[in-house]
């Protein structure tokens, strides 16, 4: 039997893209939560406490109307000052308080993140943290990522949204309602803070709502090799000065699993 759900992302927003799992998942009265390791911006903004108290106030919002219960929605992150592109630097800390959090919870556990596709620094990061949970922690039954977005094998466009790096696992899917699909796009455009971030990616989101292929997963295996997301330049080492190599080198220090 399963008694926890747990929901970990890097910033508040990334709910965006399991609108429908997070609610399936409280429809059926499971004790569901949300965990959020980064404060929601960047280390100049980190003292900025309006800025991230109204971005706070975006995911909660949305979060409420998926029927998630306000106890359960962690602002981590922010509890721990870790501002954007820095969780990185933060996975011990962050990966203690998240077992302390487990922990406290009697029963068995289900983890959803995102998927290791080199998009974002911090995507990466969470994965990273939740990996070695799963690895690590007996009470984690099953772990699923999800796609938000990358740059394997993209031709015109930069980037691919919600379009999971091919591999051999499989893909598990849920057909939405049509009220759902308009409920989920009206969603989307809550998120006004962030909203330079959000205009590229819209289309994408709205499209794949549309035709049933969004909030897809794939489970996240238990075992000890990780390799690098995909070959050639990822997105984050293409957007910013960020390299893959450099983070190597903290999440093999942490994780103690061969890359």
């Amino acid at each position: 039997m399963i008694n926890n759900i747990f929901f970990i992302f890097s910033h508040q927003d990334d709910e965006f893209g399991l609108f429908n799992v997070i609610e399936k998942a409280t429809k059926k009265q499971q004790n569901v939560f949300v965990i959020y390791l980064t404060s929601g911006f960047k280390t100049k903004n980190k003292n900025n406490k309006k800025k991230l108290q109204f971005r706070d106030k975006e995911s909660f919002k949305i979060l409420l109307k998926l029927g998630v219960n306000p106890n359960n929605i962690i602002f981590l992150g922010k509890q721990l000052n870790i501002p954007f592109y820095a969780l990185y630097k933060n996975l011990n800390t962050v990966y203690q308080n998240i077992n302390k959090l487990l922990k406290k919870h009697k029963g068995k556990h289900i983890i959803y993140t995102h998927a290791w596709e080199g998009g974002n620094e911090d995507h990466d990061a969470c994965y990273i943290i939740v990996r070695k949970i799963l690895y690590h922690n007996l009470k984690v039954i099953k772990c699923f990522e999800f796609s938000q977005y990358h740059n394997y094998k993209t031709k015109i466009l930069p980037f691919k949204v919600q379009n999971f790096i091919p591999d051999k696992r499989k893909i598990h899917k849920t057909k939405i309602k049509f009220y759902d699909k308009i409920k989920y796009i009206s969603y989307l455009f809550n998120y006004t803070s962030q909203l330079y971030i959000w205009f590229p990616i819209y289309p994408f989101v709205i499209r794949k709502i549309l035709i049933n292929d969004y909030g897809n997963l794939k489970r996240v295996n238990k075992n000890s090799i990780i390799v690098k997301p995909h070959e050639g330049k990822l997105l984050y080492e293409k957007l910013r000065s960020s390299r893959y190599e450099y983070f190597k080198k903290y999440f093999l220090n942490f994780i103690k699993l061969k890359f």
